[in-house]
């Protein structure tokens, strides 16, 4: 499969997206709520995902195939192939899910990775201008 710009876009931002809200739910206010409702074992998945120990861990995918720091970095990122991108995909899907059906579910932060997805795009599509001007300058020196 051949993945359009803005279908490379989405899957950076929705990575982005589902460790920035990951890493939310490692905050007292949450961690007491999953803990409250008998999901120690989904707090300790949502410290696996983070920390690399997980299969299913975006944060330590960037860093073995991208380099430390890549989720930031457009020229680490940039080097991913098609085949990054189809296992990124599916590495987001299952995060995404776990995240909206065992963390968000139920709770007073239901849908809320939902509500911040177009403010992830739109500085997705930021860091690409940005880097679109960078490269144009570099060309000219």
């Amino acid at each position: 499969m051949t993945f359009t710009e803005k279908e490379k876009k989405e899957i950076f931002a929705r990575a982005h997206l589902c460790s920035s809200v990951l890493i939310s739910w490692l905050q007292s206010d949450r961690k007491k709520i999953l803990l409250e409702n008998g999901k120690e074992n989904d707090y300790e998945k949502v410290r696996e995902l983070l920390w690399g120990s997980h299969p299913d861990s975006i944060d330590h995918y960037f860093v073995e195939n991208f380099g430390d720091g890549s989720m930031y970095n457009m020229e680490k990122r940039l080097r991913a192939t098609e085949k990054n991108f189809e296992e990124l995909t599916d590495l987001v899907k299952k995060s995404e899910e776990f995240i909206k059906e065992s963390l968000e579910k139920g709770t007073e932060f239901e849908g809320e990775f939902d509500k911040r997805f177009p403010e992830i795009i739109k500085h997705e599509e930021k860091r690409w201008e940005y880097h679109e001007i960078k490269k144009k300058i570099k060309d000219r020196d």
